[in-house]
């Protein structure tokens, strides 16, 4: 019986055909693998969304883990915006200290942005075009701090194979 529902499950189609079956296991876990409002954001192709497209959605899934985000903090930032409240927000990350036994400060801006940052938007923006590394160094800690910082709540964290996938709600920000 649960081969059968998976298979006419579309979250877990587009999850299969992304080679992402394991996630749909957490999101099974979670409660949300038959929720209909689900939009899927694909690690190989990109889609814009603004925020009346989004109204009726209650959980969006990211397939790109945020280590390979380049800008992680704009870009959760950019979700949250479009998200409506008490929305589900889910994605996955590589927790580099617990995989690759580094030692690092605790700070979200020089773990995840992993790039010089000054005040002025030009010079960021020349910087980042000679930062061409691909890969964000990643706590649980600092994906914690960037997720909340968005706004987005962290209702869940769980690793599973040397990769922590999260859940989060969209709450309302304080004033």
């Amino acid at each position: 019986m649960k081969s059968e529902k998976m298979n006419t499950n579309p979250v877990f189609q587009k999850l299969s055909d992304e080679k992402h079956e394991d996630f749909f296991d957490y999101i099974q876990g979670l409660g949300l693998a038959d929720d209909p409002n689900v939009v899927i954001l694909s690690a190989m192709h990109h889609y814009y969304y603004d925020s009346e497209e989004l109204k009726d959605v209650k959980t969006v899934i990211n397939l790109k883990q945020l280590n390979n985000v380049r800008q992680v903090k704009d870009f959760l930032q950019a979700v949250s915006h479009v998200l409506p409240e008490e929305s589900n927000f889910i994605g996955s990350f590589t927790d580099n200290r617990k995989n690759h036994g580094s030692r690092s400060s605790d700070d979200p801006e020089l773990k995840v942005a992993g790039s010089i940052s000054t005040r002025i938007p030009f010079l960021n923006r020349l910087f980042n075009l000679f930062d061409l590394r691909t890969e964000r160094h990643l706590t649980t800690k600092t994906a914690s701090i960037l997720l909340e910082d968005a706004v987005l709540k962290v209702v869940d964290m769980k690793e599973v194979d040397g990769l922590t996938y999260f859940c989060t709600k969209k709450i309302k920000a304080s004033a």
